[in-house]
């Protein structure tokens, strides 16, 4: 990523979170975590397979995109030879 892109996601992980909970789409979050964060590399492709099916969750939306957004970064920096990161959401159960 270019610095740019990265003082972004620092920034966005620097601010304060707020822990508020609230009932959210997972989905959602995801969604929005991909449009500032795209790999800069040719060689690396994020792919997207959510579930539209799956219940809301009540957590902190800060917290979730920070979580998620550090797993995603972790993975690319473990691929510097590029590769493809598939994130995926799925519904177990009834609820």
């Amino acid at each position: 990523p270019t610095l740019g892109r990265i003082m972004d996601v620092l920034l966005s992980i620097a601010t304060p979170l707020q822990v508020e909970e609230n009932p959210l789409n997972v989905n959602d979050v995801l969604q929005h975590i991909f449009t500032f964060y795209t790999p800069e590399r040719e060689n690396l492709r994020i792919e997207m397979d959510l579930n539209e099916d799956i219940p809301r969750v009540c957590a902190s939306r800060d917290a979730l995109q920070t979580a998620f957004l550090n797993l995603v970064m972790n993975a690319d920096q473990a691929m510097p030879s590029g590769g493809s990161i598939t994130i995926r959401t799925e519904r177990h159960g009834k609820n």
